[in-house]
């Protein structure tokens, strides 16, 4: 999952669960462990959405472990 801001300030960027689902059909993505690639940050089990201030101009990376 990528984050990614075109405004020039930081910017809470944020993904829900119900949205996640229709593009990844059939995860329990209730079980979802994830962490930002690029920060090393554990973002831990997701729980109905994903956010994260970005740069301005930034993005951020999540890689998501779905069991």
């Amino acid at each position: 999952l990528a984050f990614f801001n075109v405004n020039t300030v930081q910017t809470v960027i944020t993904a829900m669960t119900s949205d996640l689902a229709k593009v990844l059909p059939g995860k329990n993505l209730n079980s979802c462990k994830c962490h930002e690639l690029w920060s090393g940050k554990d973002f831990g089990v997701l729980n109905q959405s994903l956010s994260t201030a970005v740069e301005g101009h930034g993005c951020a990376l999540f890689i998501l472990n779905c069991s």
